[in-house]
């Protein structure tokens, strides 16, 4: 094989090396319907998971977090379970400005109505939608039910 072909071989190979041990190293963590835990959203947050996951549902013009509307607990609110916590975080300056933090809520109720609550609910907490650390990725029922 002539140098050159070597060498980039070498090169190509150092750099898969560096790529895959990257790969390895970065912690990515997704809380997966992290109100099951124990501590919803301060044990994942502290933990460094760069995406949580919460599930909503409307009933009586409040957002509950739940999976299914037979599980929904009165006190478990998206505001008293994320969003108030998620903005004491912001205040504490708790994690670093260039770290970013996804926050998925998935509608588990019909579309419209819902997502019009949740932007509601949202508007009330600027330091949350005017982050550029905080992405909130939004997904669910998507059509209305007929």
């Amino acid at each position: 094989m002539p140098f050159n072909m070597k060498a980039s071989l070498y090169i190509l190979f150092t750099c898969f090396i560096f790529t895959v041990n990257a790969q390895i190293n970065s912690k990515i963590i997704h809380s997966h319907n992290d109100y099951n835990q124990k501590v919803p959203f301060w044990n994942a947050y502290a933990n460094g998971a760069s995406s949580i996951e919460v599930d909503i549902l409307l009933k009586d013009n409040n957002l509950y977090v739940a999976h299914d509307s037979h599980k929904i607990d009165l006190k478990k609110t998206i505001e008293s379970l994320y969003l108030i916590p998620l903005e004491s975080a912001l205040d504490m300056n708790f994690k670093s400005s260039e770290t970013i933090l996804y926050l998925l809520i998935d509608i588990k109720s019909e579309a419209i109505i819902t997502l019009n609550k949740l932007i509601e609910v949202l508007k009330k907490y600027p330091k949350i939608i005017n982050s550029k650390s905080i992405k909130l990725v939004i997904s669910g029922h998507k059509h209305p039910k007929v």
